[in-house]
């Protein structure tokens, strides 16, 4: 369990009458629960050894610790009751939502007690709010409570108006839930390799029409919310972007239209993946306004904040505006929130940030810790080791160590061999092959051209981001084969000048 995690969300959402240890008593009683609220709060307390070593000189394992933070977890997820979503910034259908929640809590608290009354009353206020907003599982849920208490009163007439109400919605959960499951399964097989996506790419699309069909039937937030994801994921595994794009302007159109239907399709979101798709589309001035435009959209720090913040550097990169692709760098860089992104996410902005230095004739002191690390091979997944590769055959390029660049071409075709060879990267298969023939060239700036003219013309045959789940290419593999050629000239004349 991630206590700061928790701890962050309490100390922003709860009600200011219910925050955790607010009792200046409670905080004296309990001295170790505060030191832990506001160590791990803090994020003094990197971790349980932290927080044990700080708080008794012991490891984790010693069991007063144990004990103390054992309760400690308990007291804040019992906070987590008083968690305060009836703010104005909130949605109105999310505040609805907790409150519809909270209520069938309390019935079942009250049915305990036997307090049928109350039950019926409260039963019946959740189910208008939840047909009005179409929480189907909350219809459900109270539809059944209605139905079995007027068993109590002999009441046949009402049993069988909310016995309807039930049969009808359980027909509608049946269709959610097997949207749900389609689009969870979907996102599971994004996280394969690119040929298991690859061979997945028409059941994507069956499944796609399979919920528009669900959707058009019933037309509930859930199943919009899954058509819309869904679809979107289809598009992206069968590279039609420009279809992506039309479904998000679609969405876009119906939560105007129809908001009650569409509310739980974020703003937020629908700017990520149009922007993703102006990317892919190879639309990058497109796409760099509608980020200037849209960011605010984000919450600033969260992971879709950074991710917008990768499609403008990628953009930047795309469009020479280096500058600015440094500037993005260093502004995340700077952002105290990207402590906490993860590892992956963390690698990836640092990689863009050797792209960008390169691109600007720069270097750091970590120049050349980057270029002895060597990517593994271990899975065919999204990822950036061709890029990795490429960008220190450059460096080396540029810094005239043609020793060290033969084990990168050697890396490179070990790497063709284990996974571009039998990819649909067909741009990334061209590029390395140019690499080859510089390197057989012995790096000679007018035979490499010479020799790597035909494959240079088969490569920009081939459209950018011709597979969804490719390398991504950072600085385009025509850009950076002009850029391998003016830096073997360049050496080649200081050579010649020397």
């Amino acid at each position: 369990m991630k206590l700061y995690q928790i701890i962050d969300l309490l100390s922003s959402e709860l009600l200011k009458t219910d925050v955790l240890f607010s009792d200046p008593d409670y905080g004296k009683k309990n001295p170790k629960f505060q030191e832990l609220f506001e160590g791990f709060g803090s994020r003094a307390f990197e971790s349980n050894a932290d927080a044990a070593e700080e708080l008794y000189g012991k490891g984790p394992d010693y069991p007063y610790f144990f004990q103390v933070k054992s309760k400690f977890q308990d007291q804040l997820l019992k906070n987590i009751v008083h968690l305060d979503f009836d703010k104005p910034q909130y949605p109105r259908e999310r505040r609805e939502e907790v409150k519809a929640q909270l209520a069938l809590f309390q019935i079942k608290v009250l049915l305990r007690f036997g307090q049928k009354e109350n039950v019926i009353w409260l039963a019946k206020k959740v189910l208008r709010t939840a047909q009005a907003y179409g929480f189907t599982s909350f219809v459900l849920e109270s539809a059944r409570i209605l139905r079995n208490e007027m068993s109590y009163f002999g009441n046949i007439k009402d049993f069988e108006k909310y016995d309807q109400i039930v049969t009808k919605y359980q027909k509608i959960d049946q269709a959610e839930q097997e949207a749900i499951r389609i689009h969870f399964k979907i996102k599971t097989l994004a996280q394969k390799s690119v040929r298991n996506i690859v061979r997945n790419k028409d059941l994507v699309l069956q499944n796609a029409e399979h919920i528009k069909i669900l959707f058009n039937e019933y037309k509930t937030p859930i199943l919009a919310e899954n058509y819309y994801k869904v679809r979107g994921f289809a598009f992206e595994f069968n590279n039609q972007f420009d279809k992506y794009l039309e479904l998000i302007e679609e969405i876009e159109e119906l939560k105007f239209k129809e908001p009650e239907v569409f509310f739980a399709i974020k703003e937020r979101d629908i700017a990520l993946d149009k922007a993703t798709a102006l990317a892919r589309m190879g639309r990058y001035e497109d796409c760099m306004e509608y980020i200037e435009n849209n960011l605010h959209k984000q919450i600033k720090g969260s992971i879709n904040y950074f991710v917008a913040l990768e499609d403008q550097f990628r953009c930047a990169m795309r469009l020479g505006d280096f500058a600015k692709a440094n500037q993005i760098v260093e502004s995340v860089e700077n952002d105290p929130k990207s402590e906490f992104l993860t590892k992956l996410y963390k690698e990836r902005w640092e990689l863009f940030k050797y792209f960008a230095l390169f691109a600007v004739n720069a270097k750091t002191d970590q120049s050349i810790q980057f270029l002895n690390y060597f990517p593994e091979y271990s899975k065919d997944k999204q990822g950036y080791n061709i890029s990795i590769l490429c960008l220190q055959f450059l460096m080396l390029l540029q810094s005239g160590d043609f020793d060290s660049m033969v084990n990168k071409v050697e890396a490179l075709r070990v790497y063709t061999v284990r996974q571009i060879a039998k990819s649909p990267n067909r741009r990334a298969q061209y590029f390395i092959r140019l690499i080859q023939i510089a390197y057989s060239c012995d790096f000679d700036p007018e035979k490499s051209r010479v020799q790597g003219n035909k494959i240079f013309n088969l490569l920009k045959k081939f459209p950018e981001n011709g597979e969804h789940f490719s390398e991504m290419e950072i600085l385009s593999y025509d850009s950076m084969w002009e850029m391998a050629l003016s830096l073997m000239e360049e050496k080649t004349l200081a050579y010649s000048a020397a």
